[in-house]
């Protein structure tokens, strides 16, 4: 097993594993728009952020990643200004928005944002730095995930960045954060996905501060 920094040509790959470990790893039984939810998971951190992503490889395979950037608010602005709007184009232009599973998921998705599960809790000013992870279903359990997070808080020590936070709905990577020393910052339940998966789904915010405020 191999731990790297993301190259381009690790593009497709990285696309492939953030459909198939989003959503509860139920992706396909949420949404029938495969390319839209990969640009939304991946291409601001391989288009505009990719010395800051890191992958898993074994035998030649890329089987994990971690993507991530020291700056979320720009990651935010260029998300709301260019990347989400023009995805939102492209799914209409090609009406791909307008397809059952689709309409019902954004049915879904606004119920729960009516509720307020997705206030968004800041934490930039002491944790700036944010990252996702995914391991192949498969590969778990191998120590990947602390690997790759190791190699990432290692490169943000480098860059003198003051800390680093992630959301996650899994209580698996929940706890492999608290013992890498993260500690929960925020926690709430959201029922945007019930309609699916017949329960809540666990929201956390964990933060972990890399450098002292002194």
């Amino acid at each position: 097993m191999t731990i790297r920094g993301y190259r381009p040509a690790d593009r497709g790959a990285v696309r492939e594993i953030s459909y198939k470990t989003s959503l509860e790893s139920r992706a396909h039984d949420f949404m029938d728009a495969r390319d839209a939810l990969e640009d939304a998971l991946t291409i601001y951190f391989t288009d505009h952020a990719p010395g800051s992503c890191f992958v898993a490889e074994e035998n030649g395979k890329v089987v994990g990643y971690l993507l991530g950037t020291d700056d979320v608010k720009m990651m935010e602005k260029v998300m709301a200004l260019d990347i989400l709007p023009r995805i939102f184009r492209d799914t209409v232009v090609q009406g791909i928005i307008f397809r059952k599973k689709n309409l019902f998921f954004l049915w879904n998705y606004f119920l729960g944002f009516s509720r307020g599960e997705f206030i968004r809790v800041r934490f930039d000013h002491q944790f700036p730095a944010i990252f996702h992870l995914n391991i192949l279903d498969g590969f778990r359990g191998k120590g990947i995930g602390t690997a790759l997070v190791e190699r990432n808080l290692s490169f943000l020590r480098g860059k003198g960045v003051r800390g680093a936070h992630i959301g996650t709905m899994s209580e698996q990577a929940k706890d492999l954060f608290l013992k890498l020393g993260f500690q929960v910052l925020y926690s709430s339940r959201r029922a945007y996905l019930k309609y699916v998966l017949g329960h809540d789904t666990p929201y956390y915010i964990l933060g972990k501060k890399l450098k002292d405020d002194h």
